[in-house]
């Protein structure tokens, strides 16, 4: 296969590395190892720059970044192994196009994106899709498969400046053992702040299905500070083993029923005056969180590494809530 990607350096702080393996069990494509005491990575090219072993080295002893090819190409030697991803996308899709009457768009805020409606990553169909949809500013689903290995798999629907409901986002990061599962309403308001609007937007919707899925082997609390402080005490997150086939059954589940109880909130949902200073508070978090996801998620790392910058920047806009 050949390919254009930037290729991957990897350093490790021989004197902080104490050999743990935290970071072999996140790695989504496998090839990080503990060799003699140490962590090796073994094949730098199947790197996706997602960043998850130096978040979970406990000594922050791995620094990852990439270097350009210069225009040159490299043959890349990618077994023929492949995963079979689960379809949760195209399940809450299906649901979307039904229950929202959505219209997909092929142009947002002057930038044409018909290209990104099929495009190719080393050779694995990918897309990110804009939809048109009755009370939200934008519903944006995407998928991207890398080497056939590891896939990525998100759907947002933000709200329009006239609503204050919140935002529903599901990210599925899956790999040959094991998924990264994210679910959440993101709140408008400070749930803290507005207990009215934890009673209403949150508790009432979501309290029953916290409780039958927050108990799923691997959810467990997010370690990422910036996630905690946006999220709604009803997150749904953690690393889930694909063994027992019951435990994907649970997080497909969770995700279903998640989808359908923000769809109740968005068929009940009055508009307001954008100009109330409640409002106001409203769309200026909602503003917030746009930019602290986009300059802290570490879909933008992935992209970079296999996108020009100028097709990668719009996928990530498109992409935030």
């Amino acid at each position: 296969m050949t390919s254009e990607v930037k290729d991957t350096v990897f350093h490790l702080d021989e004197s902080l590395c104490t050999g743990c393996g935290k970071c072999t069990k996140d790695c989504l494509t496998k090839i990080l190892e503990i060799v003699d005491g140490l962590c090796v990575m073994t094949e730098p090219f199947k790197c996706l720059e997602c960043g998850r072993c130096m978040q979970e080295c406990p000594e922050n002893a791995i620094t990852i970044k990439s270097v350009s090819p210069e225009g040159e190409q490299a043959t890349r030697d990618i077994d023929g192994k492949k995963v079979q991803f689960v379809p949760i996308l195209r399940e809450l899709t299906k649901i979307m196009l039904e229950e929202l009457g959505s219209v997909q768009l092929y142009e947002f805020e002057g930038i044409d994106i018909k290209e990104l409606d099929n495009f190719e990553i080393e050779g694995e169909r990918c897309y990110t899709r804009l939809y048109q949809t009755d009370k939200i500013e934008k519903t944006s689903i995407s998928s991207s498969i890398f080497y056939g290995l590891s896939c990525s798999k998100a759907m947002c629907l933000t709200p329009s400046e006239e609503y204050d409901f919140p935002s529903f986002v599901m990210d599925w990061v899956e790999a040959e053992d094991a998924i990264f599962f994210l679910c959440d309403f993101l709140p408008a308001d400070d749930p803290g702040r507005n207990r009215g609007y934890l009673t209403k937007y949150l508790y009432t919707p979501l309290e029953d299905l916290y409780s039958k899925y927050s108990d799923i082997p691997g959810i467990e609390p997010i370690n990422l500070y910036w996630v905690r402080a946006l999220a709604s005490p009803y997150i749904i997150v953690g690393n889930v083993e694909k063994t027992p086939r019951k435990n994907v059954d649970k997080i497909f589940d969770c995700a279903l029923g998640y989808f359908r109880a923000w769809i109740e909130i968005w068929r009940e949902a009055k508009p307001q005056d954008p100009d109330l200073e409640y409002m106001k508070l409203v769309n200026e978090r909602k503003k917030m969180a746009r930019e602290i996801y986009i300059e802290n998620d570490p879909a933008a790392g992935i992209l970079n590494k296999f996108l020009d910058e100028e097709k990668a920047h719009t996928i990530m806009k498109l992409v935030m809530p």
